[in-house]
């Protein structure tokens, strides 16, 4: 899967807020469509039961700025190897 695989909603003419969701799913080894700005969060561990995601760590990720700084990109992705 990548970040350019097309899809689209179509207008919504009800008088209710319409929400949608774009989840994908893929193996947390494998990439993740964002070209490596930002890596892929294990969402479960199947040898941990008490295993939680660390989403305090993945959401500090600004892609943006990892973008514009290549070693900030590396000092980020080296805490998730």
């Amino acid at each position: 899967l990548g970040n350019t695989i097309p899809h689209r909603s179509l207008d919504n003419f009800s008088d209710k807020i319409r929400w949608s969701l774009d989840l994908r799913w893929q193996k947390y080894d494998e990439p993740n469509g964002l070209d490596d700005f930002k890596p892929s969060l294990l969402i479960r561990d199947g040898s941990t039961e008490s295993f939680k995601p660390d989403w305090e760590s993945w959401n500090k990720i600004n892609r943006i700025t990892i973008v514009e700084d290549d070693k900030s990109r590396e000092e980020w992705t080296e805490q998730f190897e």
